[in-house]
């Protein structure tokens, strides 16, 4: 499943008599049933702090909420293990980079500026390479195959690999030569440092 912000639960906070404070949360029914039937859940958790939108990050409350593993089928489980695997890089001088995707679970992270003047963003969303070449994004170049999860992207896979093969979970990471203009329907404002910094430490 996608999580949603909608489905992020209340983390409630309580102080204890010596003056900590302890975080309870309380499971999905859904989740708990799964569980005590002997279906075993797996998956991973985000707990971050704000409202819930991306714009505010001073709010003391806290929430989280579960994405659950999609196991990928058979076959593209073994193109996946097969797959050549480096770590993403700024296409114009092969900085490491690492996109920020905003708590609310957007599709398209935060643009991200490098140490050399170029950008980049990483951009969930299908859309097949030959869709990109007909309709390019002027001086932004795309880099397919990427996973989110651990930051390096497969370098022999067909570019259209991850859009014929959903279940695998990669994405498209666009890098620019120079401050390119952003497109036109982009949602999201592009971070300072400062709150890069504040970001990073959050992760």
């Amino acid at each position: 499943m996608i999580p949603q912000i909608k489905d992020a639960t209340r983390v409630v906070r309580n102080q204890r008599p010596d003056k900590k404070f302890q975080y309870k949360i309380t499971l999905s029914k859904a989740m708990g049933d799964r569980a005590s039937s002997g279906s075993e859940v797996n998956g991973r958790f985000s707990l971050f702090s704000g409202e819930r939108s991306p714009e505010d990050f001073d709010n003391s409350e806290l929430f989280m909420y579960f994405e659950e593993t999609v196991n990928p089928r058979i076959g593209t489980q073994r193109n996946l293990l097969g797959a050549k695997w480096e770590k993403a890089h700024c296409l114009s001088c092969g900085r490491p980079v690492e996109p920020i995707f905003p708590p609310d679970s957007s599709e398209i992270s935060y643009v991200m500026d490098c140490e050399c003047g170029g950008s980049y963003y990483c951009d969930k969303r299908d859309s097949s390479s030959v869709q990109y070449d007909q309709n390019p994004r002027e001086y932004w170049e795309v880099l397919h195959n990427y996973d989110p999860r651990t930051g390096m992207y497969a370098t022999n896979l067909e570019p259209d690999f991850d859009v014929f093969n959903p279940d695998a979970e990669l994405v498209h990471l666009f890098c620019s030569k120079s401050h390119a203009p952003l497109p036109a329907d982009f949602p999201l404002r592009v971070l300072d440092s400062k709150e890069i910094e504040r970001l990073m430490k959050m992760r």
